[in-house]
């Protein structure tokens, strides 16, 4: 078998094999060979069909079937002898089975690319951290004041801001219902947000069992095309009414919200050290998303389709999730949907570079992560969900996330060493 390998490009390589006419007569011999066991033709016995009459009967489907069979494993063979580290399926070219000559074909497979990566060791950026105050341990304390909030069923009190209803609505544009316009037992907390504005404070002022007409505009930027600019009518019934009490912030909080608290001033402390700790981590998270926008336009990275697609799938389905969970509809319209596939596709292909500029840096800096390194991760995950190291240890094996583990590791340790080459400076920036 002859193989050849062109370089189409970094992420490209064609391959033109040749497989041996001797081999082809020979796969087509055993075809034939297994189908006159088998095969049953008036006029003739079991085994017993001569060649000419199976050719006259299978002969396209004895060529489908040898090429089904021989392109796949000779294909296989020339991208293990050629050690191609190739992505995806390979997009094989038409072609054609004959006896009287070797069949040749023509392969694409996407592999990753070798990049080098350079120009970094001079640079320097700046790690901005904001200030924690007691500003922001009082705006956390007053989230968690909210977290806790009880709502207490009232029958006669009008709706206000922050109050929790249950509605049923029917919504019209143009006196025709709107396509998911309807619904049963809504929960809504007035002034969330969780509707648009002029829909929520219509219901200010009105009282449980109330039915309501609110009228709605839609901004022209709404994210539905379809609804866009538009009027909404909508007939709105209040069907539970709940207000909003708040505990007191003492000490009898303190303890009731976290349980290991004696007092506020423990229970401020801990808010203030989680709010440091987070500062730190999104500090550190926006410095590397910086670094890698840097190194992405100091270095050309070519990526593989493939891989800029399976990220594309993982972003859409991690928008929608957010989104969902927001209570946000996924863009509608053919307008839409385009240029949220041009954003979505932007933002994988800049993942899928960032990637493997890292993957190459930790090539570049022998990074690996050792038996013992994995084992003392993985005590750690056990002490952190309260479960022994073998049990951690299975569920992990389990779940396939061993391979994740290490992989993260590997990327924790080429950052260190990536951000040891660099100049950072750290700057607290005040409220």
């Amino acid at each position: 078998m002859k193989v050849e390998v062109e370089e189409v490009s970094s992420c490209l390589r064609r391959l033109s094999v040749e497989v041996p006419v001797e081999d082809v007569r020979q796969r087509v011999e055993e075809a034939y060979q297994e189908l006159g066991r088998k095969a049953k033709v008036a006029g003739f016995r079991p085994g017993k069909v001569p060649r000419k009459i199976l050719e006259q009967y299978y002969r396209k489907e004895v060529e489908r079937d040898v090429l089904e069979k021989i392109i796949p494993e000779t294909l296989q063979k020339a991208v293990e002898e050629r050690s191609l580290p190739i992505l995806g399926r390979p997009k094989v070219n038409p072609v054609q089975l004959s006896i009287e000559k070797p069949i040749q074909y023509t392969a694409d497979v996407e592999v990753l690319p070798r990049i080098e990566v350079h120009g970094f060791e001079d640079l320097s950026f700046t790690r901005r951290k904001p200030a924690i105050g007691e500003a922001q341990v009082d705006q956390a304390l007053s989230n968690l004041r909210e977290h806790h909030a009880e709502f207490e069923d009232v029958s006669d009190a009008q709706v206000s801001e922050g109050d929790y209803v249950v509605i049923d609505f029917s919504g019209t544009i143009n006196g025709e219902l709107m396509e998911k316009g309807k619904g049963e037992n809504f929960p809504l907390v007035v002034g969330s947000g969780t509707l648009l504005p002029e829909f929520e404070s219509r219901l200010v002022g009105n009282r449980k069992g109330d039915s309501v007409e609110v009228t709605v505009t839609y901004p022209e930027e709404y994210h539905n095309r379809d609804l866009a600019g538009k009027t909404g009518i909508f007939s709105v019934a209040i069907k539970e009414l709940k207000k909003k009490h708040l505990p007191e912030i003492n000490d009898e909080f303190a303890r009731a919200v976290e349980g290991e608290f004696n007092t506020l001033d423990e229970l401020r402390a801990k808010l203030k050290e989680s709010l440091e700790r987070e500062a730190d981590r999104q500090a550190q998270a926006d410095l590397q998303g910086e670094i890698l926008d840097r190194l992405i336009e100091m270095n050309s990275v070519e990526v593989p389709a493939i891989l800029v697609e399976e990220e594309t799938r993982a972003l859409a389905r991690e928008f929608e999730q957010n989104l969902k969970a927001k209570g946000v509809q996924m863009p509608v319209g053919q307008e839409s949907q385009e240029e949220w596939g041009r954003h979505l596709r932007e933002q994988a292909t800049r993942r899928v570079k960032g990637e493997l500029i890292l993957e190459r840096l930790s090539e570049m800096e022998g990074i690996t992560v050792s038996d013992e390194e994995m084992e003392k991760e993985i005590e750690q995950l056990a002490s952190r969900s309260r479960q022994s190291i073998e049990a951690a240890r299975s569920i992990l094996a389990k779940n396939q996330a061993l391979d994740q583990i290490r992989g993260g590791l590997k990327r924790r340790k080429t950052w260190d060493a990536l951000l040891g080459k660099l100049k950072i400076q750290d700057v607290i920036q005040e409220a």
